[in-house]
Parts: C-alpha cells; sequence; structure tokens
C-alpha cells in the first residue's frame, strides 16, 4: 500500500489498526513519515526532540501566523558580480501552504544562500529582507498568509532608505514530499516561484520546473541530517535555472537606455583676430573637433570681434586642448600671444596684439 505524504497534520495513527502485524508494520512506516515531516518543515528547531513524537507532532500542527522575508547574506563564489552590488531583488520565501519548507528551516538558508551566488552572475543582488524588516520593527514569523505577506512588501518598497532598495520580489516555494511503500522510499523534491515587479507587485514570470522524485535508502529516511542534506543539495541544483529565469524576465525592464548628452552650449568669442583667421578658426571647429553640433554667428563688431552660437558634446577640458593645439598649428604662442578663457557658457579667445592693418597669418 503506498501513501504519500502531503503533510503531518491531521495524521491518524487508528486508521492503521487493521490486525496486529499490519498495525505493527505500518505503524513503523508512519513513524518515519511523520519524522520526514517534522524534519522538513522544523529542521532549524533546535527545542525539537526526535524521540519525542507527540511533542514534535503538536509543534508541527501549531497554527502560524506569518513567514518571513529570507535572502541569503552572500556566497563564497561570487561570479560576476561581488557581493554587494548588482539589481537589488528581494527573495522570500512563501510557506502559507503547510506542505512547503518553512522558511526558518535549514533547507531553506541552504537554498537561498546557493540563490544568492547564482544571481550574482546575472548582475543581480539578493537583499536581506530580514534585515529589511527589523529596521521597520516588523515581525515576521513563518506561516504568513500569502496576502499579509505582499502588503508587507509593499510596505518594505515604500522605505526610503538606500539599503532597502529593491526592484523586484520573488516569492520561492521549496516542496519536499516523501512517499512510503513495505520495500522502496523516496523523496519528492520541487521548487516553484512568483517574479514581481516592485513596487506595484504586478505579476511578471513563474518558475516552476517538473519535481524530482530522488530514491532513498531506509536509514536515510530515518536520519534528519540526511534528508535535510537531500533535499538542500537538490534544491540547491535549481538555483542557477530560477537565476537566469530572473535575469532573463527583468532585464527588459530594467535595462537603462544610453544617456541623452545634452550639448554644451557657448559663446564662443574671436577678439582682435584678422577676418581671414576668424574663417580658418571656424571652419576647423565646425569640420574637426569631434562632438560638434552647431556653430552660428551671432554678431560681428567692426572692431574685430566675432560672436559665435557654440553647441557640442565635447567637455570642457577636451576643448580647452583642442584650441590650444590649433592656436599653435596657427603659429601662435599660447603663453603670450594668445589667450583661451573658458567659464561657465563661454569661450573667450582673444589675440592680445591687435592684427595690423592687412595683417593676415597663413
Amino acid at each position: 500500500m503506498n501513501r504519500d505524504v502531503i503533510g503531518i497534520e491531521g495524521a491518524r495513527i487508528g486508521a492503521f489498526a487493521a490486525g496486529a502485524a499490519r498495525w505493527t508494520r505500518d505503524l513503523q512506516r508512519l513513524t518515519l513519515v511523520v519524522l520526514i515531516g517534522v524534519i522538513v518543515n522544523l529542521a532549524s528547531s533546535e527545542s525539537a526532540r526526535a524521540d519525542d513524537l507527540a511533542g514534535l507532532l503538536r509543534t508541527a500542527a501549531a497554527e502560524g501566523a506569518v513567514p518571513a522575508l529570507v535572502t541569503a547574506q552572500r556566497t563564497a563564489d561570487a561570479g560576476e558580480t561581488s557581493p554587494g552590488t548588482g539589481t537589488p531583488v528581494l527573495v522570500v520565501i512563501d510557506d502559507e501552504d503547510r506542505t512547503v519548507v518553512m522558511r526558518s528551516s535549514d533547507i531553506a538558508k541552504r537554498t537561498l544562500e546557493a540563490l544568492a551566488g547564482s544571481m550574482q552572475h546575472y548582475g543581480l543582488r539578493m537583499v536581506d529582507a530580514e534585515s529589511v524588516a527589523r529596521d521597520l520593527d516588523r515581525d515576521i514569523p513563518d506561516r504568513i498568509a500569502k496576502r499579509e505577506l505582499l502588503d508587507i512588501l509593499e510596505e518594505m518598497g515604500e522605505s526610503d532608505k538606500a539599503e532597502h532598495v529593491h526592484h523586484a520580489w520573488v516569492l520561492l516555494r521549496l516542496h519536499a514530499r516523501a512517499r512510503m511503500s513495505l520495500d522502496t522510499a523516496s523523496l519528492r523534491i520541487g521548487v516553484s516561484a512568483q517574479i514581481f515587479m516592485a513596487p506595484g507587485g504586478l505579476l511578471l514570470n513563474s518558475f516552476e520546473p517538473p519535481p524530482e522524485r530522488i530514491p532513498m535508502e531506509p536509514g536515510c529516511m530515518e536520519s534528519r541530517e540526511c534528508i535535510v542534506e537531500t533535499v538542500s543539495e537538490h534544491a540547491k541544483l535549481i538555483m542557477p535555472a530560477l537565476a537566469e529565469k530572473l535575469h532573463a524576465t527583468l532585464e527588459p525592464l530594467l535595462a537603462r537606455p544610453e544617456p541623452v548628452i545634452q550639448p554644451g552650449r557657448y559663446v564662443l568669442t574671436l577678439r582682435n583676430f584678422p577676418e581671414v583667421e576668424t574663417h580658418i578658426i571656424a571652419g576647423i571647429v565646425t569640420n574637426e573637433f569631434p562632438g560638434h553640433r552647431s556653430l552660428d554667428l551671432i554678431r560681428k563688431s567692426p572692431e574685430g570681434t566675432r560672436t559665435y552660437e557654440y553647441l557640442t558634446d565635447a567637455r570642457a577640458a577636451k576643448l580647452d586642448e583642442w584650441f590650444a593645439i590649433l592656436l599653435r598649428d596657427m603659429g601662435y604662442d599660447t603663453g603670450g600671444d594668445v589667450t583661451v578663457t573658458l567659464d561657465a557658457g563661454s569661450i573667450v579667445i582673444e589675440r592680445l596684439a591687435p592684427p595690423a592693418s592687412g595683417d593676415e597669418r597663413n
């Protein structure tokens, strides 16, 4: 007779009393199933004693009010992104369903550490949700209703602290069920996740690969450490695929366009230059200076001053360098013959000695 373990709550030992020999055999099998359920859901409880079956059952069946937001703090393998950098994403264990591993379990913590490492390879950073909750004076115990969990996430998104900023939520569920028969035993292990945009809670995508059924040795089914290790290791193997799914979902939404560089707007003034040289300077600025947008003559005075509106993408330091090179190529000493003054929105190039009548340089 096979029996899927859907949870340990409400298990009835008396249902197996169908004869002394059969009752003994099925009671032994039930004990293993109960222990597996307790280990999966209470792996982090230091106070639970494996030999106190009644106490474990009462603890496992106790009503839970609120689950928690859990994130891994770091991983040893940082991938392409160092810890503390990358697009921030809040990852939460959704453990409202009692067939799901609790957020406080060793299994959940190990799995989230693996996910944090996998996310770093895609330029994503897991936000420490428990730290955010503490900063906001929120208490988030296990087994919270999903609706209440989403409300808390919305509240976290309203925080004005830089370390709380995040662009998405991931609600993660870790499934672990045991199947027992007279001759065989196995664990059915799966992972599912929902990806939400933050703020707002718009559901963007879901992730639910087919669960795996892992054959188990009878001795392992009786060992808390063996079950925790088996479930953790198989759940961790799925984390790279979840990180890849998360990256593929968020990248088009979070990709930032190339910044639009606003052109620098200058009033370019040329003083005391022969007219032919002003044409040379204007022509080189227009045709050879990188980043050129436009150069329009505003006014021309009889005293030899020309004023232009000059739009360019070039930085001021580069303009200073290029004008100095241009003037040297024209035969001027920038340390004595001419001065170049760059100020906010203004470029003034002045020849210190006014040109004599008919003075033209080649």
